[in-house]
């Protein structure tokens, strides 16, 4: 059994791996994946993409939404929005019916809270994946005319 200095130790290293990979995420994503994601907007003609994540994301003022009263989800999402230029918007969500009204608040990407890069690249990674297959349906359905 390790004792208390070697257990203090341990700590501190996987406390330091952790920071470096998440500062190297972070980084990755405002200079590859988020230029690269706004293309992709751009490709399937969006101007902006909406996300609702289970987990706040950015430091500082983030919309929220209280889910459980219309979904069932039994608790807290936080909104913001990626446009066509590679800006990030925190979204002030207000349910009206079954769509969303969204205020749109400028965050920075240094706001990118550790634990929140993590959830914040899947979804962007899951909504690339949506927009691919919405473009390669678009380029079947045209080819199809084309025949």
């Amino acid at each position: 059994m390790k004792n208390f200095n070697e257990l203090f130790e341990e700590a501190k290293q996987l406390k330091d791996r952790r920071l470096k990979l998440f500062s190297e995420l972070k980084r990755k994503f405002t200079n590859e994946i988020l230029p690269e994601f706004a293309k992709i907007m751009g490709y399937c003609g969006y101007k902006e993409s909406y996300f609702k994540a289970d987990n706040k994301i950015f430091e500082g003022i983030m919309g929220e939404i209280n889910c459980e009263a219309y979904t069932g989800y039994d608790g807290t999402q936080y909104c913001f929005t990626i446009t066509k230029e590679g800006k990030i918007f925190s979204a002030n969500c207000e349910h009206t019916g079954y769509s969303f009204d969204f205020d749109t608040i400028d965050i920075e990407l240094t706001e990118i809270r550790n634990i929140g890069i993590i959830e914040l690249v899947k979804l962007v990674q899951a909504r690339i994946e949506k927009y691919n297959n919405k473009l390669f349906s678009d380029n079947v359905k045209a080819e199809n005319l084309l025949k």
